[in-house]
């Protein structure tokens, strides 16, 4: 539980990092167009880093929803469609490893940024967690 505080914390400050948007640049941004075949594209990112895809639970719990991300030591300055959603999954091993977040930014039809797939990494998943929270996941 303590970690998970950490991780939070940790992720807020790089979040909040360094370089930002400035009113006139955020107004002018270009979302691109609303993706409406947004879980195709993300599943085919998830094909791609699971181990085994086929056994995947997904829950979507927020999104598409315009979002933009700040700039900071891990994370690039950003903007596009966030999506939030859970995933359970199988490993190597045969055995699902509990559902975690996972958020991504999806600009003109491709992923421009993801958080929570490195699943041992707490400051990815504090990230992911961030993200979702924006997009309106509770």
């Amino acid at each position: 539980m303590m970690i998970r505080h950490i991780a939070w914390l940790v992720a807020a400050v790089m979040v909040s990092g360094c370089a930002t948007y400035s009113p006139e640049e955020i107004a002018s941004l270009d979302y691109g167009p609303y993706p409406t075949n947004y879980k195709e594209i993300i599943q085919s990112r998830l094909n791609g880093t699971l181990k085994d895809p086929m056994s995947a639970q997904i829950e979507y719990r927020a999104g598409p929803k315009q979002v933009w991300q700040k700039g900071s030591i891990i994370t690039q300055k950003t903007y596009g469609w966030g999506v939030c959603l859970w995933l359970n999954a199988k490993n190597s091993f045969g055995a699902y490893v509990g559902r975690r977040p996972l958020s991504f930014i999806i600009r003109n039809g491709a992923i421009v940024d993801a958080h929570g797939e490195m699943e041992t990494n707490m400051f990815d998943t504090g990230l992911a967690n961030a993200m979702c929270n924006q997009v309106g996941a509770t």
